[in-house]
């Protein structure tokens, strides 16, 4: 149940992220995100299928993971011109109303947290590393 929808969660933020693209970015500057969405989703099913957790292949299969990523940082991001206008593109409103899938990730690890499969370290109750909040 909670694989099912985990799936339609990331359907839906995928084609969010897809309307968005398509209503502020340009044709050439959507089909580069679009492609980078694409190979982003090609990862997920490598992780899905163990072979990014694989060590005993050479290379080890997190080197199909960083690799890529460093490549993808150094070629599309530093060395690109569109990256700041597809930056400007977007009003900010929407960048931080994207933010807002973070409840539903939150969401998804408390219940995978109540299910046994994840440590208590990952939910918001434990010791989430990316929300401070003073301890009494």
């Amino acid at each position: 149940m909670t694989s099912t929808l985990f799936l339609g969660f990331v359907t839906m933020m995928a084609t969010v992220v897809i309307a968005l693209i398509a209503r502020y970015l340009n044709r050439r500057a959507a089909f580069r995100v679009l492609a980078g969405l694409s190979v982003w989703f090609i990862y997920a099913l490598l992780g899905y299928f163990g072979v990014i957790k694989n060590t005993a292949t050479r290379p080890p299969g997190i080197a199909f993971l960083v690799v890529p990523a460093l490549f993808f940082l150094f070629f599309l991001i530093v060395r690109s011109s569109a990256s700041p206008q597809a930056a400007v593109a977007f009003p900010i409103w929407i960048i931080l109303c994207t933010q807002c899938f973070r409840i539903g990730v939150e969401l998804f690890l408390h219940q995978l947290w109540m299910d046994g499969l994840v440590p208590p370290m990952l939910i918001l109750e434990g010791a989430h590393v990316d929300i401070y909040r003073q301890r009494p």
